[in-house]
Protein backbone atom coordinates (compact mmCIF):
# COMPACT_ATOMS: atom_id res chain seq x y z
CA UNK A 1 0.00 0.00 0.00
CA UNK A 2 1.33 3.56 -0.82
CA UNK A 3 2.06 5.84 1.86
CA UNK A 4 0.07 8.58 1.49
CA UNK A 5 3.40 10.83 3.56
CA UNK A 6 6.09 9.71 1.11
CA UNK A 7 8.94 12.15 0.17
CA UNK A 8 8.03 14.48 -2.85
CA UNK A 9 9.43 14.14 -5.84
CA UNK A 10 12.47 16.71 -6.29
CA UNK A 11 13.75 18.56 -9.07
CA UNK A 12 17.24 18.02 -10.40
CA UNK A 13 17.32 21.21 -12.19
CA UNK A 14 18.25 24.55 -9.38
CA UNK A 15 16.10 26.75 -8.92
CA UNK A 16 16.56 30.22 -10.59
CA UNK A 17 15.53 33.35 -8.67
CA UNK A 18 12.53 35.12 -9.92
CA UNK A 19 13.30 38.57 -11.25
CA UNK A 20 11.43 41.38 -9.72
CA UNK A 21 9.18 42.66 -12.83
CA UNK A 22 9.74 46.85 -12.58
CA UNK A 23 7.77 48.83 -14.87
CA UNK A 24 10.47 50.97 -16.86
CA UNK A 25 10.14 54.70 -16.65
CA UNK A 26 9.28 55.14 -20.14
CA UNK A 27 6.25 53.47 -20.27
CA UNK A 28 4.77 56.04 -17.19
CA UNK A 29 2.67 58.73 -18.50
CA UNK A 30 5.23 62.17 -18.98
CA UNK A 31 8.90 62.69 -19.32
CA UNK A 32 8.79 63.48 -15.49
CA UNK A 33 7.55 59.86 -14.63
CA UNK A 34 10.85 59.10 -14.45
CA UNK A 35 11.46 60.86 -11.37
CA UNK A 36 8.13 59.30 -9.93
CA UNK A 37 9.53 55.70 -10.86
CA UNK A 38 12.82 56.21 -9.25
CA UNK A 39 11.64 57.75 -6.01
CA UNK A 40 9.12 55.14 -5.71
CA UNK A 41 11.67 52.72 -4.80
CA UNK A 42 12.53 54.68 -1.75
CA UNK A 43 9.38 56.45 -0.71
CA UNK A 44 5.18 55.24 -1.09
CA UNK A 45 4.28 57.67 -3.78
CA UNK A 46 1.37 55.68 -4.57
CA UNK A 47 0.09 54.45 -8.03
CA UNK A 48 2.07 55.41 -11.11
CA UNK A 49 -0.16 57.00 -13.84
CA UNK A 50 0.14 54.34 -16.76
CA UNK A 51 -1.67 54.83 -19.87
CA UNK A 52 -3.70 51.70 -20.24
CA UNK A 53 -2.91 50.11 -23.93
CA UNK A 54 -5.93 48.37 -23.92
CA UNK A 55 -9.35 50.37 -24.10
CA UNK A 56 -11.39 49.39 -20.98
CA UNK A 57 -15.27 49.52 -21.78
CA UNK A 58 -18.10 48.26 -24.33
CA UNK A 59 -16.35 48.18 -28.56
CA UNK A 60 -18.51 48.87 -30.81
CA UNK A 61 -18.41 48.36 -34.52
CA UNK A 62 -20.92 49.16 -37.42
CA UNK A 63 -20.83 49.76 -40.86
CA UNK A 64 -22.92 52.22 -43.48
CA UNK A 65 -25.31 53.67 -41.03
CA UNK A 66 -25.33 54.41 -37.73
CA UNK A 67 -27.65 56.40 -34.62
CA UNK A 68 -25.45 58.43 -32.55
CA UNK A 69 -28.64 58.74 -30.28
CA UNK A 70 -27.62 55.56 -29.01
CA UNK A 71 -24.69 55.53 -28.26
CA UNK A 72 -24.28 56.25 -24.04
CA UNK A 73 -22.19 55.29 -21.01
CA UNK A 74 -18.86 54.73 -21.77
CA UNK A 75 -17.20 53.14 -25.33
CA UNK A 76 -14.22 51.70 -24.93
CA UNK A 77 -13.72 51.24 -28.97
CA UNK A 78 -16.19 53.01 -31.28
CA UNK A 79 -15.29 51.31 -35.36
CA UNK A 80 -17.14 53.04 -37.75
CA UNK A 81 -16.75 52.01 -41.76
CA UNK A 82 -17.99 53.58 -44.65
CA UNK A 83 -20.69 55.20 -42.72
CA UNK A 84 -22.75 56.54 -45.57
CA UNK A 85 -26.22 57.57 -43.14
CA UNK A 86 -26.18 59.34 -40.07
CA UNK A 87 -28.97 60.34 -37.52
CA UNK A 88 -28.92 61.82 -34.39
CA UNK A 89 -26.80 63.53 -32.06
CA UNK A 90 -24.60 61.96 -29.17
CA UNK A 91 -24.94 62.87 -25.64
CA UNK A 92 -24.11 60.91 -22.78
CA UNK A 93 -21.52 58.97 -23.54
CA UNK A 94 -17.61 58.87 -22.79
CA UNK A 95 -15.64 57.54 -25.92
CA UNK A 96 -11.58 56.57 -25.49
CA UNK A 97 -11.16 55.08 -28.72
CA UNK A 98 -13.11 56.42 -31.94
CA UNK A 99 -11.72 54.68 -35.32
CA UNK A 100 -12.96 55.88 -38.76
CA UNK A 101 -12.19 54.25 -42.47
CA UNK A 102 -13.34 55.26 -45.79
CA UNK A 103 -16.35 57.38 -44.95
CA UNK A 104 -17.09 60.92 -45.65
CA UNK A 105 -17.00 62.53 -42.71
CA UNK A 106 -19.64 65.13 -41.61
CA UNK A 107 -20.39 67.86 -39.24
CA UNK A 108 -22.42 65.09 -36.86
CA UNK A 109 -19.30 62.32 -37.26
CA UNK A 110 -16.92 65.20 -36.17
CA UNK A 111 -18.79 65.78 -32.97
CA UNK A 112 -18.13 62.13 -32.17
CA UNK A 113 -14.82 62.34 -33.10
CA UNK A 114 -13.79 64.82 -30.99
CA UNK A 115 -14.86 63.07 -27.64
CA UNK A 116 -12.21 60.27 -28.33
CA UNK A 117 -8.70 60.16 -26.44
CA UNK A 118 -7.50 57.76 -29.42
CA UNK A 119 -8.71 59.14 -32.71
CA UNK A 120 -7.62 56.97 -35.87
CA UNK A 121 -8.68 58.55 -39.45
CA UNK A 122 -7.93 55.90 -42.23
CA UNK A 123 -9.11 56.81 -46.06
CA UNK A 124 -11.75 58.86 -44.84
CA UNK A 125 -12.54 62.53 -46.15
CA UNK A 126 -11.41 64.56 -43.91
CA UNK A 127 -11.49 68.11 -45.52
CA UNK A 128 -13.70 69.68 -42.98
CA UNK A 129 -11.07 69.06 -40.17
CA UNK A 130 -10.55 72.09 -37.24
CA UNK A 131 -8.31 72.22 -34.78
CA UNK A 132 -10.92 72.15 -31.99
CA UNK A 133 -11.62 68.57 -33.18
CA UNK A 134 -8.74 66.81 -31.24
CA UNK A 135 -8.54 69.11 -28.27
CA UNK A 136 -9.48 65.87 -26.29
CA UNK A 137 -6.54 63.87 -28.49
CA UNK A 138 -4.05 62.39 -26.77
CA UNK A 139 -3.19 59.90 -29.64
CA UNK A 140 -3.93 61.05 -33.13
CA UNK A 141 -3.37 58.48 -36.39
CA UNK A 142 -3.91 59.96 -39.82
CA UNK A 143 -3.65 57.36 -42.34
CA UNK A 144 -3.79 56.88 -46.14
CA UNK A 145 -5.46 59.02 -48.41
CA UNK A 146 -6.69 61.50 -45.62
CA UNK A 147 -3.15 62.37 -45.00
CA UNK A 148 -3.07 64.32 -48.46
CA UNK A 149 -5.74 66.10 -47.24
CA UNK A 150 -4.13 68.16 -44.31
CA UNK A 151 -0.51 67.79 -45.59
CA UNK A 152 -1.22 71.68 -45.97
CA UNK A 153 -1.40 72.24 -41.84
CA UNK A 154 0.25 69.43 -40.46
CA UNK A 155 3.05 71.74 -38.79
CA UNK A 156 -0.67 73.36 -37.21
CA UNK A 157 -1.15 69.83 -35.63
CA UNK A 158 2.03 68.93 -34.41
CA UNK A 159 2.16 72.11 -32.53
CA UNK A 160 -0.37 70.82 -29.83
CA UNK A 161 0.93 68.96 -27.29
CA UNK A 162 -0.05 65.06 -27.25
CA UNK A 163 1.50 61.58 -26.04
CA UNK A 164 1.25 60.43 -29.97
CA UNK A 165 0.78 61.10 -33.51
CA UNK A 166 1.25 59.18 -36.66
CA UNK A 167 0.42 60.47 -39.75
CA UNK A 168 1.88 57.82 -42.59
CA UNK A 169 1.00 57.38 -46.20
CA UNK A 170 3.26 56.17 -48.88
CA UNK A 171 4.77 59.73 -49.22
CA UNK A 172 4.98 60.97 -45.88
CA UNK A 173 5.70 59.41 -42.50
CA UNK A 174 5.71 61.23 -39.47
CA UNK A 175 5.87 59.62 -36.04
CA UNK A 176 6.32 60.48 -32.56
CA UNK A 177 5.29 58.18 -29.29
CA UNK A 178 6.29 59.34 -25.91
CA UNK A 179 5.25 56.01 -24.85
CA UNK A 180 8.03 54.40 -26.89
CA UNK A 181 10.72 55.98 -25.30
CA UNK A 182 10.26 58.84 -26.95
CA UNK A 183 11.03 57.44 -30.61
CA UNK A 184 10.57 59.93 -33.82
CA UNK A 185 10.54 59.33 -37.07
CA UNK A 186 10.08 61.51 -40.50
CA UNK A 187 9.68 60.87 -44.21
CA UNK A 188 8.78 64.38 -44.95
CA UNK A 189 9.83 67.31 -46.97
CA UNK A 190 10.27 70.13 -44.23
CA UNK A 191 12.34 67.88 -41.74
CA UNK A 192 13.46 70.80 -39.52
CA UNK A 193 9.98 72.58 -38.87
CA UNK A 194 8.70 69.31 -37.59
CA UNK A 195 11.29 68.64 -35.15
CA UNK A 196 10.57 71.79 -33.80
CA UNK A 197 6.99 70.92 -33.29
CA UNK A 198 8.34 67.70 -31.23
CA UNK A 199 9.18 67.99 -27.43
CA UNK A 200 11.41 65.09 -26.48
CA UNK A 201 13.24 62.82 -29.04
CA UNK A 202 15.33 59.69 -27.45
CA UNK A 203 15.63 57.68 -30.77
CA UNK A 204 15.30 59.08 -34.43
CA UNK A 205 14.41 57.12 -37.15
CA UNK A 206 14.85 59.11 -40.95
CA UNK A 207 13.86 57.50 -44.25
CA UNK A 208 14.92 59.43 -46.99
CA UNK A 209 16.03 62.60 -46.42
CA UNK A 210 18.73 64.98 -45.73
CA UNK A 211 21.22 65.31 -42.72
CA UNK A 212 21.31 69.18 -43.67
CA UNK A 213 23.12 71.53 -41.13
CA UNK A 214 19.56 72.55 -39.77
CA UNK A 215 18.56 68.96 -39.03
CA UNK A 216 22.15 68.47 -37.14
CA UNK A 217 21.11 71.52 -35.03
CA UNK A 218 17.88 70.27 -33.45
CA UNK A 219 19.32 67.00 -32.91
CA UNK A 220 21.78 68.78 -30.58
CA UNK A 221 18.43 69.81 -28.72
CA UNK A 222 17.66 66.31 -27.65
CA UNK A 223 19.62 63.39 -25.40
CA UNK A 224 19.14 61.36 -28.78
CA UNK A 225 20.52 57.88 -27.30
CA UNK A 226 19.97 55.95 -31.63
CA UNK A 227 19.93 57.52 -34.43
CA UNK A 228 19.03 55.05 -37.57
CA UNK A 229 19.24 56.34 -41.25
CA UNK A 230 17.59 54.51 -44.24
CA UNK A 231 18.12 55.64 -47.45
CA UNK A 232 19.79 59.32 -46.32
CA UNK A 233 21.98 62.18 -47.68
CA UNK A 234 24.63 63.17 -45.85
CA UNK A 235 28.01 64.67 -46.26
CA UNK A 236 30.50 62.64 -44.63
CA UNK A 237 31.68 66.05 -42.97
CA UNK A 238 28.12 66.55 -41.59
CA UNK A 239 28.16 62.96 -40.13
CA UNK A 240 32.02 64.40 -37.64
CA UNK A 241 28.99 67.38 -37.11
CA UNK A 242 26.05 65.14 -35.93
CA UNK A 243 28.77 63.14 -33.58
CA UNK A 244 30.06 66.17 -32.27
CA UNK A 245 26.20 67.27 -31.88
CA UNK A 246 25.27 64.19 -29.94
CA UNK A 247 28.28 63.24 -28.48
CA UNK A 248 27.03 63.37 -24.68
CA UNK A 249 23.89 60.90 -25.28
CA UNK A 250 24.35 58.80 -28.54
CA UNK A 251 25.08 55.60 -28.28
CA UNK A 252 24.24 53.69 -32.11
CA UNK A 253 24.26 54.48 -35.29
CA UNK A 254 22.25 52.87 -38.18
CA UNK A 255 23.19 53.22 -42.02
CA UNK A 256 20.45 51.19 -44.59
CA UNK A 257 21.02 52.44 -47.61
CA UNK A 258 23.08 55.14 -46.74
CA UNK A 259 26.44 55.90 -48.09
CA UNK A 260 29.18 56.33 -45.22
CA UNK A 261 33.15 56.34 -45.55
CA UNK A 262 35.31 53.86 -43.28
CA UNK A 263 36.63 56.75 -41.73
CA UNK A 264 33.97 58.02 -40.59
CA UNK A 265 33.20 54.39 -39.03
CA UNK A 266 36.32 54.27 -37.23
CA UNK A 267 35.71 57.94 -35.68
CA UNK A 268 32.24 56.58 -34.33
CA UNK A 269 33.80 53.35 -32.99
CA UNK A 270 36.67 55.24 -31.58
CA UNK A 271 34.38 57.33 -29.57
CA UNK A 272 32.43 54.00 -28.11
CA UNK A 273 29.50 54.57 -30.67
CA UNK A 274 27.84 50.92 -32.07
CA UNK A 275 27.97 51.49 -35.92
CA UNK A 276 25.15 48.94 -37.87
CA UNK A 277 25.93 48.48 -41.39
CA UNK A 278 22.62 47.54 -43.77
CA UNK A 279 22.59 46.82 -47.23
Amino acid sequence: MKRLGGRRSVSLLPATKREESLLPWKYIEGFSGWFIYKLSKYLPTGAYPISSKICSGRKIKTRHRINLSRLSGDIGTLDLSCIMQTKGHASNCTIQKVRVRNTEITDRLWEVIKLGKIIILEDSEIRRYRDVFFKNALSIDILGSSVEQIKHCVIDLLKVRRRRIRINNANILIFWDEYKDCTFAIRYADVVGVMQCIPLIRVAYFDQVDITPGVIKELAKHPVVEIRLTKCYVLPLKLYDLLDACRTTLRLIEFSDTLVTPSVIDYFKENSITVILNK
